[in-house]
């Protein structure tokens, strides 16, 4: 297969090392869908296409394999893998619990701060909303960072950095499976209004309608994903 990042490779400073400069790029291409779910990863196409050496692609595709965004077959090398409405269930399964646990202490334990940070995010997505990017490549580039900010200030005062890591992890496998349906656009309007009233129910400290919200959020974003992963599955 061939790629072609959408920016060119990091400098070797912004990493610790060549390895975790090509495993950023490829995971970002996995998880936009620049890079199809069940392609083949040719190590040699991947090093030329990156200006990255074969050794860290190698060493890259073996680290996304334990993150679970490729498989090793043997004889037939590195794949993307492939989506399917089962996984899909069980990621925003497991996605719901964590951030409803995370959410719900960052309530009892949130300060003037953590609310600051809540309105602050509430505000990036609002200004989205007003002046939405022309170019739909970059509106959704700009929605999947302002949407994060969102979702992250919300659980940010949970006391835990070990249970943010597993958030951030399942979320970024949920991006995968969102991209599915952002290829054709992203709503701006609704994007900021449904996550208004959760910033309310959240700073209001009303945790019972907070986390309903937050539960309803989710398998709204798991149903209206779910047609375009059927389709894509049936493709693989």
């Amino acid at each position: 297969m061939s790629y072609e990042p959408r920016k060119s490779p990091p400098a070797e400073s912004a990493f610790a090392t060549h390895t975790e400069a090509a495993a950023r790029l490829l995971s970002d291409a996995i998880l936009s869908g620049d890079i199809a779910p069940g392609t083949r990863l040719n190590i040699r196409a991947l090093s030329e296409g990156t200006g990255l050496g074969p050794t860290p692609i190698r060493e890259a595709l073996a680290n996304l394999a334990g993150r679970g965004l490729v498989t090793f077959a043997g004889q037939r090398g590195f794949r993307v893998v492939p989506v399917s409405p089962q996984d899909l269930q069980s990621i925003m399964t497991a996605r719901t619990v964590v951030e409803k646990g995370a959410l719900a202490l960052s309530m009892d334990r949130g300060t003037e701060d953590w609310e600051v940070e809540i309105v602050a995010s509430l505000h990036r997505l609002k200004m989205f909303t007003d002046n939405p990017p022309t170019d739909i490549d970059k509106r959704i580039d700009t929605f999947e960072r302002v949407h994060w900010r969102f979702h992250l200030s919300l659980i940010g005062a949970c006391g835990s950095d070990h249970l943010i890591a597993i958030y951030q992890d399942l979320y970024e496998q949920t991006r995968r499976y969102r991209s599915l349906m952002l290829k054709t656009d992203v709503d701006p309007d609704q994007a900021y209004e449904k996550h208004s009233l959760l910033a309310q129910f959240c700073l209001s400290r009303d945790k019972r309608r907070a986390l309903e919200m937050l539960s309803g959020h989710n398998n709204m974003l798991l149903s209206t994903i779910y047609g375009p992963v059927a389709e894509a599955a049936e493709k693989v």
